[in-house]
């Protein structure tokens, strides 16, 4: 439509001339185009395979012209949205919350397995946050990639007895094992501030006082409300592809200034990513062919 972004006919266009040997496809756009309004970015997906995070079986492969590998489409707006420096605030919300467009890419990627998981008190979700499909901000998601944040418990008798101290470092010990890339025994006591007086939607932020109650939360707890993650970290992937795309308007050639900023992005997001992941995942952001095997 006008004034949109059609990833799946970007996709198409992108599968005439690549093999599929992506996981991820990575857009943005050179034109000033919008995500959506009040949205820097978002994740569609594609196929998703696993069961136990929260999530739901997709497979739309087809329709984006990937027979066998695609598995999300990350719509990331404008290049003039983004700094050329991939560590300075992006916006508004990188001056509240601390992203920058490494932590938006990884958020992003993120949302093929995250933030969906939660226990249950009746129909809430105490751990979810934005369309529950973000970590609640009461969530102490360890200062995750995905929303929440890494909240101290101060006592019982303090007057604020919770405070904000960390936003967006990583993917947490949760999320890597949503993610499949750790054992549920690795991920430690968590707990969410339920109820509280803040909107579990609102962003992140550093150095919030607030009350509430206290809800403890373990991994049997979470698997009990999820089932287990299959498959497991034992077999999970670990190592994903991603295509970064630019698109322009018919007829005229990307900026070359355009193009720096988005391998500066692309060089970047390798060891930034597996950093996040605490050196768990790997990202492999070149142009490759796809692997095929001959019986003959």
């Amino acid at each position: 439509t006008a004034g949109a972004i059609d990833i799946i006919r970007v996709a198409q266009r992108f599968y005439e001339t690549h093999d599929d040997a992506y996981d991820y496809l990575v857009i943005f756009n050179a034109m000033g185009v919008a995500v959506a309004p009040g949205a820097l970015a978002n994740m569609t997906p594609v196929r998703t395979k696993v069961l136990g995070i929260g999530d739901e079986l997709v497979d739309a492969g087809a329709q984006f012209g990937s027979k066998y590998r695609l598995q999300a489409v990350l719509n990331m707006g404008p290049t003039s949205t983004y700094p050329h420096d991939p560590y300075l605030p992006v916006g508004y919300r990188g001056l509240g919350t601390g992203d920058n467009t490494m932590t938006l890419l990884g958020h992003e990627a993120g949302h093929l397995f995250l933030a969906l998981a939660s226990v249950r008190d009746g129909s809430t979700r105490p751990m979810l946050g934005a369309q529950n499909a973000h970590w609640s901000f009461n969530f102490n998601s360890e200062a995750s990639l995905l929303e929440g944040n890494r909240i101290e418990d101060r006592g019982a008798g303090a007057e604020f007895r919770y405070l904000t101290t960390g936003t967006v470092e990583g993917y947490s010990p949760l999320d890597q094992y949503l993610m499949g890339l750790r054992p549920p025994e690795d991920v430690g006591p968590m707990f969410a501030v339920y109820p509280s007086a803040i909107s579990p939607t609102r962003l992140p932020q550093k150095a919030v006082l607030f009350n509430g109650s206290r809800l403890d939360i373990t991994m049997d707890d979470l698997v009990a409300a999820e089932g287990r993650r299959i498959p497991d970290h034992t077999v999970a992937q670990s190592r994903f592809r991603f295509a970064f795309i630019v698109i322009t308007a018919s007829g005229a050639d990307p900026a070359p200034a355009a193009i720096e900023q988005i391998e500066t992005y692309r060089r970047e997001f390798d060891p930034y990513f597996n950093g996040a992941s605490g050196g768990r995942a790997w990202a492999d952001t070149s142009i490759r062919p796809m692997l095929r095997v001959s019986a003959w």
